[in-house]
Protein backbone atom coordinates (compact mmCIF):
# COMPACT_ATOMS: atom_id res chain seq x y z
CA UNK A 1 0.00 0.00 0.00
CA UNK A 2 1.40 3.38 -0.98
CA UNK A 3 0.24 6.72 0.33
CA UNK A 4 1.73 10.15 0.73
CA UNK A 5 1.17 13.26 2.79
CA UNK A 6 -0.57 16.40 1.58
CA UNK A 7 -0.38 19.81 3.25
CA UNK A 8 -3.77 20.70 4.74
CA UNK A 9 -3.07 23.89 6.68
CA UNK A 10 -0.37 25.94 8.40
CA UNK A 11 -0.24 27.61 11.80
CA UNK A 12 2.13 30.52 11.34
CA UNK A 13 3.06 33.15 13.96
CA UNK A 14 3.45 35.64 11.08
CA UNK A 15 0.07 34.65 9.52
CA UNK A 16 1.57 33.15 6.35
CA UNK A 17 -0.67 31.22 3.99
CA UNK A 18 -0.05 27.47 3.67
CA UNK A 19 1.71 28.11 0.35
CA UNK A 20 4.16 30.49 2.11
CA UNK A 21 4.85 28.41 5.23
CA UNK A 22 8.50 27.56 5.70
CA UNK A 23 7.73 23.96 6.72
CA UNK A 24 5.64 23.02 3.66
CA UNK A 25 8.51 21.18 1.90
CA UNK A 26 10.26 19.77 4.96
CA UNK A 27 8.42 16.48 4.57
CA UNK A 28 10.44 15.87 1.38
CA UNK A 29 13.66 17.82 2.01
CA UNK A 30 15.23 16.35 5.13
CA UNK A 31 18.33 14.14 5.15
CA UNK A 32 17.78 12.37 8.47
CA UNK A 33 14.97 11.81 10.96
CA UNK A 34 15.65 10.62 14.50
CA UNK A 35 13.49 8.15 16.43
CA UNK A 36 12.02 11.07 18.37
CA UNK A 37 11.02 12.95 15.19
CA UNK A 38 13.77 15.55 14.77
CA UNK A 39 14.52 16.44 11.14
CA UNK A 40 18.03 17.28 9.95
CA UNK A 41 19.21 18.91 6.74
CA UNK A 42 22.75 17.53 6.38
CA UNK A 43 24.06 18.36 9.89
CA UNK A 44 21.64 21.17 10.88
CA UNK A 45 18.57 20.53 13.03
CA UNK A 46 15.67 22.08 11.09
CA UNK A 47 12.36 20.66 12.29
CA UNK A 48 10.29 18.36 14.46
CA UNK A 49 7.75 15.84 13.14
CA UNK A 50 4.90 14.54 15.27
CA UNK A 51 2.53 11.72 14.38
CA UNK A 52 -0.97 12.78 15.39
CA UNK A 53 -2.83 9.76 13.90
CA UNK A 54 -1.36 6.81 12.05
CA UNK A 55 -3.12 5.88 8.81
CA UNK A 56 -5.71 3.10 9.25
CA UNK A 57 -5.62 0.36 6.65
CA UNK A 58 -8.77 -1.59 5.86
CA UNK A 59 -8.60 -5.38 5.54
CA UNK A 60 -8.58 -5.54 1.75
CA UNK A 61 -5.38 -3.46 1.77
CA UNK A 62 -6.67 -0.95 -0.74
CA UNK A 63 -7.79 1.96 1.42
CA UNK A 64 -6.20 4.01 4.16
CA UNK A 65 -7.66 6.88 6.09
CA UNK A 66 -7.05 9.25 8.95
CA UNK A 67 -3.29 9.65 8.96
CA UNK A 68 -2.15 13.03 10.32
CA UNK A 69 1.26 14.49 11.10
CA UNK A 70 2.58 17.93 11.94
CA UNK A 71 5.99 19.39 11.18
CA UNK A 72 7.34 22.41 13.03
CA UNK A 73 10.06 24.61 11.53
CA UNK A 74 12.30 25.25 14.53
CA UNK A 75 13.52 28.64 13.20
CA UNK A 76 10.23 30.27 12.19
CA UNK A 77 7.89 28.26 14.46
CA UNK A 78 5.58 27.63 11.49
CA UNK A 79 3.61 24.39 11.99
CA UNK A 80 2.44 22.50 8.92
CA UNK A 81 -0.35 19.93 9.24
CA UNK A 82 -0.47 17.04 6.76
CA UNK A 83 -3.04 14.35 6.02
CA UNK A 84 -2.41 11.00 4.35
CA UNK A 85 -3.89 10.16 0.95
CA UNK A 86 -3.76 7.00 -1.17
CA UNK A 87 -1.70 6.97 -4.34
Amino acid sequence: MKFHWTLEWCDSPSKKSKEECSCRNMIHNYKKITNDGYLYSDTELVGKMMIINKPIFFNEGTTSTGGRISITDLKTKDICHFGSINI
